[in-house]
């Protein structure tokens, strides 16, 4: 749990840099914060509702890139940089005794092993956005905090097998007897910090996502579905099971907050055909998922490409317009690349440093703040 003193001014500097004095019915006018109206997200605040009663749990899902997944801050934090990452960072910010939140999830994708320690894997090779485990390769997940329960998505064919065990006790073999998205659910542990690992025995087994619970408590989870080098078009991609679009459906979260647009940018996609993806990601999120945009911070100088940054942002704005969605407006806030960079929040040319994520996951929580 975080100091509720700090997580206090945390809220207050956020809803200073947010602008939340302005109203609602003004939020459109002002540049960090675009169509906001606490009645555009009905599932989030009916779910929230239902997590303070505690008759359900919250999902939220973070969708984007490396800047989603938390590259950059690995300078200074090493491999707990994916604990500064602005989804776990707000789950910090957030939890508290009336409303827990909780980080200690793991989308096992784009590479992930490399930027954590708490997931090693020994000759396991990282795949069509998934740790991936073929026979006798190992991956491990250790929890940040201590859990009581434990559960892990995957994907694998019908015949594929795998085991697990729990802080290196006995092997248990799980046999996969249909294709497609499966779920491993571990209960009755004792209230402490738990490695799991899992070692390939049969077939190619992805492992999706992770989740620890410290309680029995409903509570809200956030999961960080950060790839790094992706762009929207991968993202929307169904004939990949492996792409946001087919495991959303696995997750249902009830708020999705996907940020494109740097790797859009860099792989020259057409400013609209940009927007257009955006739309059908969304589209994908629907009927469980509100959705909130955001914008990408300011880039240093690379390419050149066809396309300048703020076209990208401009697409986004105009969709947020179109279809009057929800828009956290970073590269308003930020401003030009110079400008983020004499703020000490860029780590290199593309990525937000430890500080860059912190200030934009205190606005994320102040945004959550009036929920």
């Amino acid at each position: 749990m975080i100091d509720r003193r700090l997580s206090r001014r945390g809220f207050l500097a956020g809803c200073a840099a947010f602008g939340l004095h302005v109203s609602a019915g003004r939020a459109a006018d002002h540049p960090g914060l675009r169509n906001f109206d606490p009645d555009k997200l009905p599932r989030l605040r009916a779910a929230l509702a239902a997590t303070r009663a505690g008759k359900a749990d919250t999902r939220i899902l973070y969708e984007g890139d490396s800047t989603t997944r938390g590259i950059g801050a690995v300078q200074k934090w090493g491999g707990e940089a994916y604990l500064k990452a602005v989804p776990q960072r707000v789950a910090d910010l957030m939890d508290g005794p009336g409303l827990r939140w909780s980080r200690e999830t793991m989308m096992a994708l784009g590479g992930l092993a490399g930027g954590d320690e708490r997931l090693s894997t020994a000759g396991a090779t990282v795949a069509a956005n998934a740790i991936r485990l073929e026979p006798g390769t190992m991956a491990t997940h250790t929890t940040a905090r201590p859990c009581i329960a434990f559960e892990a998505l995957y994907h694998a064919s019908a015949g594929a097998s795998f085991s697990y065990a729990i802080d290196g006790g006995r092997e248990t073999t799980v046999p996969v007897r249909t294709s497609g998205f499966h779920r491993l659910a571990l209960s009755d542990l004792a209230p402490a910090t738990h490695a799991f690992r899992f070692t390939g025995i049969a077939g190619t087994i992805r492992l999706l996502a992770q989740e620890g619970r410290s309680s029995d408590a409903r509570q809200v989870t956030v999961f960080n579905h950060g790839i790094g080098g992706a762009t929207v078009a991968m993202a929307a991609d169904t004939r990949s099971p492996y792409s946001v679009a087919n495991t959303i459906p696995q997750l249902s979260p009830h708020l999705a907050v996907i940020n494109f647009g740097l790797n859009d940018w860099q792989q020259n996609v057409e400013p609209d055909r940009f927007k257009a993806q955006l739309r059908a990601l969304i589209d994908r999120c629907g009927p469980t998922s509100d959705v909130i945009l955001e914008t990408c911070n300011p880039a240093g100088p690379r390419g050149p490409y066809a396309y300048p940054l703020d076209a990208y942002w401009r697409a986004m704005r105009e969709l947020s317009d179109e279809i009057a969605c929800p828009l956290i407006d970073t590269a308003a806030i930020w401003g030009g690349y110079e400008t983020a960079l004499a703020r000490h929040w860029m780590t290199d040319t593309l990525h937000p440093n430890a500080a860059g994520y912190d200030e934009k996951a205190r606005r994320h929580a102040a945004l959550f703040g009036r929920l």
